[in-house]
């Protein structure tokens, strides 16, 4: 039990010095992480509804995405049409707990660190982070413009031939951002706590094995 106590206060106070490091850094490469993201899944957006990713915009916290679309119809000189659609970002709620979730599990794997391999969990964490991140701004994209399709006819044209585009995902991203995004980091430390006490009753047991065949 006293072993134990110890073990949670060491934990407690890894994690209190990480996530002020934590905190320290995101501020300066909170940007470079949104901009990075954002452009990556804009990109694939673009790549899966064929469109053409124009410009992206930042101001006061929010990104404008521009696409552009060609239209299956021609203008005076038989040119194809082109529209130019766009979208709105706030990523803030979408990646408030990362710094939270990274302390948390860095915390963790050194309060109870045995291998140099445990150290690569942190960066299976961020890669899993990284993509529901990424998950829920791609839902986020194809909701706005599934509704934007249903007020403006021209964008209905050019994206109705998209399967994608006619499926509801709002309960997909209303789950994923109301329990997947706040118990982001708790999630994350279960990830690794399993994979931690699995590496650790595995190198037990090895251990262990040859005094069981010889005895």
């Amino acid at each position: 039990m006293a072993q134990m106590s110890r073990e949670i206060l060491k934990t407690f106070l890894y994690f209190v010095f990480i996530y002020a490091l934590t905190i320290y850094a995101w501020m300066h490469f909170k940007i470079i992480y949104e901009v990075i993201l954002v452009k990556s899944v804009m990109e694939f957006f673009a790549f899966m509804f064929e469109q053409t990713l124009h410009k992206i915009n930042y101001v006061n916290g929010v990104f404008s995405v521009y696409m552009n679309s060609n239209m299956p119809f021609l203008d005076a000189v038989k040119k194809p049409l082109t529209l130019t659609w766009t979208m709105g970002h706030n990523l803030n709620p979408i990646i408030y707990n990362f710094p939270m979730s990274l302390a948390a599990t860095m915390a963790l794997i050194f309060g109870r660190y045995n291998t140099k391999r445990d150290f690569l969990l942190i960066f299976h964490v961020m890669v899993l982070v990284v993509l529901l991140h990424a998950t829920i701004l791609f839902f986020e994209s194809v909701v706005i413009a599934a509704d934007n399709m249903k007020s403006n006819p021209m964008m209905h044209v050019a994206l109705e031939q998209y399967m994608l585009m006619h499926i509801d995902y709002k309960y997909i991203l209303f789950f994923l951002v109301k329990y997947g995004l706040q118990f982001e980091p708790f999630i994350m430390l279960i990830y690794v706590w399993t994979l931690l006490s699995v590496r650790k009753q595995s190198a037990y047991l090895l251990n262990k094995l040859p005094t069981l065949i010889y005895s």
